[in-house]
């Protein structure tokens, strides 16, 4: 998904991530990253549904790291919030977007603060939102032993 994404190849990104969530559904980082291209696609319904089964499978962490999995990252709850207004600043819900936003700048998490005031005073101008996407670059990588053992 994430080559296909770096390529441009937005449908293509959906089948594999619809593909990993088939594998794992209750992956709250394969819903994240569908909810990012799903907007990209312009799919919004689908992108706001992602969102929620996001925040879903958070299990009310604010925090998830990855890295156990062979993924270097870490999911942030704020960030699937920001996602969510992303979503709903597409649909012109402005004050959607700014509730759900003024809920994220309430959660903990790395690198929360400046962004979340951005996205505030954006959405204050009726300015649409970009997506949060895992990284480029950033692939699931286990660990050999993970790998036999499967």
């Amino acid at each position: 998904a994430s080559t296909h994404i770096a390529l441009g190849q937005v449908d293509l990104a959906i089948k594999a991530l619809d593909q990993v969530i088939a594998k794992d559904s209750c992956l709250a980082v394969g819903f994240f990253q569908r909810s990012a291209v799903h907007m990209m696609a312009n799919r919004l319904e689908e992108a706001l549904s992602d969102c929620i089964s996001a925040q879903k499978y958070m299990r009310e962490n604010p925090v998830i790291d990855y890295k156990q999995l062979g993924l270097r990252y870490k999911m942030y709850s704020w960030q699937v919030l920001y996602n969510a207004a992303a979503v709903h600043s597409r649909l012109q819900q402005w004050d959607k977007a700014s509730n759900i936003l003024l809920a994220a700048s309430q959660e903990r998490g790395a690198g929360r603060s400046n962004l979340i005031d951005t996205a505030l005073e954006a959405i204050y101008r009726r300015e649409v939102l970009e997506p949060l996407l895992v990284p480029e670059g950033e692939v699931f990588r286990p660990r050999k032993q993970e790998v036999d053992q499967l």
